[in-house]
């Protein structure tokens, strides 16, 4: 058999024995009546939704545990939104399956036309939330009481236990900004401690906020979630990756050469695959290291690539939370030309005060664009690093780029990430 092989139907989850053991786990103890919660994090498309996803199959698959999924970000507009929103979405799944069509869970009136309506607890849900909405001034702290307490009181009328999981938890702190909402993270917590039925799984993207939330003695969800960091994969897991991927293995040189560049992070691996499934020849075996590297510079640095558009994003979406676009831009750029500078030697290359630059720094930590140790400086992403250096100079591959000119970027590459970071 030759050629180049993908199966739709082929599932690219791969490894994550560790995780699903311990989700596994807070499970069993959820249906003996011991609910432990967990806070899963890691850096954006590293595949904690994948293994939520994952985690959830099995659930249905066993049938004891109810899964219910919901992304904070997608519903956390008002909080008069956000309660309809999280009463639907769990109905939806608890209730339905998660299958059919998801509108008519989404709007507290539409709720009574589902199979929702046939539960008590359910309508009393709706009836207090429709009262609510129909004042004119609604009180945001009893509507978040009420989304918060649902899922417990839900899963005492099905008989069954719910584990739910809440994808990107940070943007919970979007509903502080309304008047008289409070905290949301102390109001979750007050309602999760009295649950007995209900086991949460939090992720988020925001790896900076995610340690504050769980690990700061300040925070009101101290000590309340098991915090799990998701890393990149194994060099043994991106080969495994790789081979569900295109359905063969790479020879052991190139498999080494893709690894060094993506670094094991699904995303980067996949994307990368995929351009050499467009430029290799017809058995993967045959792939050498060269056609990985030049792989890689074309899927980076054009910017039809999936990688060029992922960083692209990253780098807007992480500028536009943090504040001086402008100095944090330029910033971004030295670090990205020579990595590992300190404070001193940062301010310098600006030609602006430590102090100024300090709260540069902190704040691209903050967005975790930047990791530091030692007091010194780096990129938590070294593909994101080796994107800003050449696209800030205006070199990019365009369509069909040069032989030579991708040659030589990808004779520079092994320079390039001769210092790639690692998050920690």
């Amino acid at each position: 058999m030759s050629g180049w092989r993908a199966n739709p139907s082929l599932e690219v989850f791969t490894d994550r024995v560790h995780e699903l053991n311990i989700l596994a786990q807070a499970a069993a103890d959820l249906e003996r009546g011991r609910p432990h919660h967990i806070a899963l994090f890691g850096l954006r498309r590293i595949g904690k939704t994948l293994l939520c996803q994952e985690q959830m199959r099995r659930l249905t698959a066993q049938g004891r545990v109810i899964p219910v999924y919901m992304n904070i970000e997608s519903i956390c507009t008002s909080p008069e939104l956000f309660v309809q929103r999280y009463i639907g979405l769990t109905c939806f799944w608890a209730v339905a399956g998660g299958q059919g069509t998801v509108e008519p869970y989404l709007r507290a009136l539409d709720l009574f036309q589902t199979p929702a309506a046939a539960i008590p607890v359910v309508v009393d849900a709706m009836r207090f939330l429709i009262s609510q909405l129909g004042r004119e001034v609604a009180d945001p702290g009893a509507l978040l009481h009420l989304a918060f307490d649902f899922p417990d009181r839900l899963a005492i009328a099905l008989g069954r236990p719910i584990m739910c999981f809440l994808d990107e938890f940070t943007e919970l702190s979007v509903l502080a900004k309304f008047p008289q909402a409070g905290n949301p993270y102390k109001l979750f917590r007050s309602v999760m401690q009295q649950h007995a039925h209900v086991g949460y799984v939090v992720t988020g993207s925001a790896v900076t906020a995610m340690e504050q939330m769980v690990r700061d003695h300040e925070s009101p969800l101290f000590l309340q979630l098991r915090a799990i960091e998701l890393p990149p994969l194994t060099a043994e897991d991106t080969q495994a990756l790789t081979t569900k991927i295109i359905g063969r293995p790479l020879n052991p040189a190139a498999h080494a050469e893709l690894y060094t560049y993506t670094g094991g992070h699904p995303c980067y691996v996949k994307a990368l695959v995929e351009r050499l499934r467009e430029l290799a020849p017809d058995e993967p075996e045959a792939i050498s290291p060269e056609q990985v590297a030049q792989a890689f510079v074309l899927e980076t640095l054009g910017a039809r690539g999936q990688i060029y558009n992922y960083c692209r994003y990253l780098y807007d979406i992480s500028l536009q939370k943090a504040r001086g676009y402008a100095a944090l831009k330029a910033l971004l750029q030295i670090l990205a030309e020579e990595e590992g500078l300190t404070l001193t030697e940062a301010a310098r290359r600006m030609h602006r005060r430590p102090s100024s630059v300090q709260d540069y720094l902190r704040g691209l930590i903050d967005v975790d664009l930047l990791v530091s140790r030692e007091q010194r400086y780096f990129y938590g992403d070294a593909v994101l690093r080796y994107w800003v250096a050449y696209i800030s100079r205006g070199i990019e591959t365009g369509g069909f780029p040069n032989t030579e000119d991708l040659r030589w970027l990808a004779a520079e590459l092994p320079e390039r990430f001769t210092h790639a970071s690692t998050r920690r």
